[in-house]
């Protein structure tokens, strides 16, 4: 479960957990619906995320010590976007996500564990 502390609302109920080089590759591709993913890192890093092979658009959400430092929406499918920030954590989520939870930039988000 994916949680928005500040805003007291809830993100998602079930996630799939990305930790490898191939998990973070091939994400949502390939996939007949959208699930919300997160793609957890080692490290703060910069992060590429592309949209190729995915079946709609997505909401893309930041994070670096579970704070959100970023945020895009509605990034369509066969396009790519590189946040401006580093980041530990990406989570992917369906088009729209981020609106009907006011997720903001800022915002404490709680994931549980794998």
């Amino acid at each position: 479960m994916i949680r928005n502390l500040t805003r007291k609302s809830v993100v998602c109920c079930e996630e799939v957990w990305c930790t490898t080089f191939v998990q973070h590759v091939l994400g949502l591709m390939f996939k007949a619906r959208i699930t919300p993913h997160v793609l957890a890192f080692a490290s703060e890093r910069y992060v590429t995320i592309h949209t190729f092979f995915v079946a709609g658009a997505l909401d893309l959400i930041f994070l670096k010590n579970r704070r959100v430092v970023e945020i895009t929406q509605k990034l369509l499918p066969f396009s790519w976007y590189t946040p401006r920030v580093r980041t530990d954590c990406v989570i992917e989520l369906r088009a729209g996500t981020v609106a009907h939870t006011r997720t903001r930039v800022g915002d404490k988000i709680e994931i549980s564990t794998q």
